[in-house]
């Protein structure tokens, strides 16, 4: 998916995969984007196409549970 991403959102600053040391369907994953709308416009066209193309190949059960979480803009990482 980090590659669908980066073809399709030039806006995004970062994907990063965390993978659950003790269960390999868990996985936290953390996008940032330049803005709300970058995150909430082409990125939701983009997890579409990715489920249509692979999440049988990739999900037990064809489950996919997402949360999502938005900026505090505390912390460390600017787009300076």
């Amino acid at each position: 998916m980090a590659e669908m991403v980066y073809e399709r959102e030039p806006n995004c600053l970062s994907y990063e995969v965390s993978l659950d040391q003790n269960d390999p369907c868990k996985a936290i994953i953390v996008e940032r984007y330049q803005s709300r709308g970058d995150a909430e416009g082409l990125h939701q066209e983009t997890l579409k196409i990715f489920r249509g193309l692979s999440v049988s190949n990739i999900l037990v059960d064809n489950k996919l549970m997402l949360s999502r979480y938005e900026e505090s803009n505390y912390g460390f990482m600017d787009p300076r």
